[in-house]
């Protein structure tokens, strides 16, 4: 039980590392499954402990487990997020009435509780980090982008973050807590102007830009309840550099979810579990799931993981500096810009020239890595592109941009497409669709023009 900076009891569960091993840092994780009993949902948490994490696990309140001085606000008038909204917000005082705005301050007043807990296990300042799902991602952004400053979020994890984008949200009908706030206000219209104003206030879109930490965030394409590009809106608003910020892409989120996707969220956890590991860098821990990332398709394991990074206790392997150097040199030696190069007989040579004893380079591997060090200046330019893509008509490019965005987002995630079952659907239903007969190389320089 953890009492908030009103009084309001809270449910939440503590697990603490054995008394005699070390403590690494800390770890808040909200919005678990609501029919999860909190003390099963703390015990799925003993993996973070066993690697020397503190991890307390909250129930925001009026959420069953924390219902005790609120009553189940998620079971009655018409929803919890809009429990309070006719309350406004005073900014002299800092209060609101409104249950998402006081889950933040909950959220703020945990982090506090649990530095002391660092300081009672003798290291003050180790690093605290915050796991929120849905609308509690959002208050786990607001709760970064407040502490900032003062009391430094180290790490971020954000599961399909929601309560953002307010004003198109607000416009458009959608399941989940967007539509239940739109229907509090044509049930009440003379309450509109004050939940207008206060949803604005608390926009997680809005707050993420303040947000600089290392941030890993799982976003679906699809959902039922949290529409997908006010996810993405969260992600592209953070103010972390991107070069620390890492997304994870599935195609459908909550229930929504098909067979694949779920064992691709199951996937995201294990990968959360890494990244929230205290002992190791963000960017080493995420450095094994790099070729994951770049699409959200779980291999099963890190396989891939040898192929950045050095085996340090056998010597064996090459090191991530040689394969980024062998990578270069034959992207170099071939001439063809990066756009240019996907399902060419040049792109295969260089995935060729690199793989070798202790590398399995896949040339989605080899692509993704290619994209990156673009992204970090480090790849040569090559002028322009050796090809040109193929004439199509304004209709066709309409139609294959909107079905690039619904693949995968935006065609700004593009590069997320080539080498995938994806990328090969778009390709057969172009050609069924217009009559023509292009090769995966056509279509994709087409896509990359679209992007332009």
């Amino acid at each position: 039980m953890l009492k908030a900076h009103d009084g309001v009891r809270l449910g939440a569960a503590l697990l603490t590392p054995e008394p005699d091993q070390p403590v690494y840092g800390a770890t808040i994780t909200l919005g678990p499954d609501r029919s999860k009993p909190i003390a099963a949902w703390a015990k799925s948490c003993r993996e973070h402990a066993r690697r020397g994490s503190i991890v307390l696990a909250l129930r925001a309140r009026g959420q069953p487990g924390s219902t005790l001085d609120t009553g189940d606000l998620a079971s009655r008038d018409g929803g919890w997020l809009r429990h309070g909204l006719e309350s406004g917000f005073d900014p002299r005082g800092g209060t609101t009435g409104w249950v998402f705005a006081d889950a933040a301050a909950d959220l703020i007043g945990a982090c506090l509780a649990v530095r002391r807990l660092l300081a009672e296990r003798g290291v003050p300042g180790a690093p605290i980090g915050l796991w929120g799902r849905c609308v509690h991602a959002a208050t786990a952004v607001i709760a970064a982008a407040r502490l900032e400053g003062r009391l430094a979020v180290d790490r971020l994890v954000l599961t399909n973050p929601s309560a953002a984008v307010w004003p198109w949200r607000l416009k458009n009908p959608h399941r989940g807590h967007g539509e239940a706030v739109r229907r509090f206000i044509n049930d009440h219209p003379e309450h509109a102007a004050t939940a207008r104003h206060v949803v604005s206030l608390f926009d997680a879109a809005i707050h993420a830009r303040s947000v600089l930490c290392p941030a890993l965030v799982n976003l679906a394409v699809a959902d039922g309840r949290v529409p997908g590009h006010t996810q993405f809106a969260v992600f592209n608003a953070l103010g972390t550099p991107r070069a620390r910020r890492w997304r994870y892409v599935v195609e459908t989120g909550h229930s929504d979810e098909s067979p694949a996707d779920v064992r691709r969220h199951a996937f995201f956890s294990r990968i959360a579990g890494d990244f929230l590991d205290y002992r190791t860098r963000p960017e080493a821990a995420m450095e094994p799931y790099l070729s994951v990332l770049a699409g959200g398709e779980p291999s099963g394991a890190p396989a891939q993981a040898g192929l950045f990074a050095d085996d340090a206790e056998t010597g064996n392997g090459p090191g991530p500096g040689k394969i980024d150097g062998a990578l270069v040199a034959a992207y170099e030696r071939e001439g063809r810009t990066l756009d240019s190069l996907p399902y060419t007989d040049a792109f295969e040579r260089v995935v060729e020239d690199v793989s070798g004893p202790g590398v399995s380079m896949t040339r989605r591997d080899a692509l993704h890595r290619l994209h990156n060090l673009r992204k970090s200046g480090r790849l040569p330019r090559l002028g322009r592109a050796t090809d040109a893509p193929p004439r199509i008509e304004p209709e066709e490019e309409a139609w294959l941009a909107e079905r690039v965005r619904a693949a995968v987002g935006s065609l700004g995630r593009r590069d997320a497409l080539p080498y995938t079952d994806r990328f090969d659907a778009i390709v057969a239903a172009f050609n069924e669709l217009t009559g023509r007969g292009l090769g995966p190389h056509s279509v994709w320089r087409l896509i990359a023009k679209l992007a332009k």
